[in-house]
């Protein structure tokens, strides 16, 4: 997987957890008044977020399916599957974060997620923009025993919203709104790594993406053991 200049974030995690970092790209492109087309609009925003990016459906339609694989069609030796769009951002055209399954195909590593960026510009050609890896404590490219292991399938099931349930249900100042299910560790029960959105409790709040990890024990209680935000890159 390609690494980037910027570092989105660095946090630690207390106890049994070590700290997820996130390394971004730097490229993006910059606002422009002129009118953007149909192909610039094929998401409906939800709700805004820092750096002029949409909360999106989550849904990548055949639309941005298309404009995806031909911005990542210009890499060789790696492999991006979209399995979600988290946002999008109106500039001279229109830029798109998506959730990536990613595989380095030269070392037929274990799949890994990243947030994927591609630019569609007014005339709808699209371009790859870079990506940001996400990496659990101390997970590498291969699966090893009692290790942090990325999810086959990041599908938020019945089970994982009952375990964000549980872990959040004395929370006061903010909500945790399960998106992907991003891996797991075996321990003495289970750690659990989540993406979410997160939006505080207070009017007009602006929602953030958080990396939330929990941890489940044997009898099934769960706690919430640390949240790293995750910024999407400016323009």
């Amino acid at each position: 997987m390609k690494d980037f200049t910027k570092k989105l974030i660095a946090a630690g995690m207390a106890g049994i957890l070590l700290a997820g970092v996130f390394t971004a790209c730097s490229s993006r492109k910059t606002p422009d008044p002129e009118p953007q087309t149909q192909a610039s609009q094929a998401e409906e925003p939800e709700v805004g977020l820092s750096g002029g990016w949409e909360i999106s459906s989550y849904t990548v339609t055949p639309e941005l399916k298309a404009y995806f694989d031909e911005a990542v069609g210009q890499l060789d030796g790696y492999f991006y599957e979209p399995v979600q769009l988290l946002a999008s951002q109106a500039v001279a055209g229109m830029n798109y974060a998506f959730l990536t399954r990613s595989t380095v195909m030269a070392y037929n590593s274990t799949p890994e997620y990243a947030i994927t960026y591609i630019y569609v510009d007014t005339e709808g050609k699209a371009a790859y923009l870079g990506d940001t890896r996400i990496e659990l404590p101390g997970a590498t490219g291969e699966q090893l025993p009692g290790g942090w292991s990325y999810a086959e399938d990041c599908l938020v099931t019945d089970d994982i919203i009952d375990i964000m349930q549980k872990a959040t249900e004395t929370f006061a100042g903010a909500t945790e709104e399960p998106v992907a299910y991003i891996g797991s560790q075996v321990v003495a029960g289970m750690n659990h790594a989540i993406l979410c959105k997160e939006t505080a409790t207070v009017p007009d709040a602006v929602p953030t993406f958080s990396l939330v990890y929990v941890y489940e024990d044997l009898d099934g209680n769960c706690e919430v053991t640390d949240i790293v935000p995750i910024e999407l890159e400016a323009a």
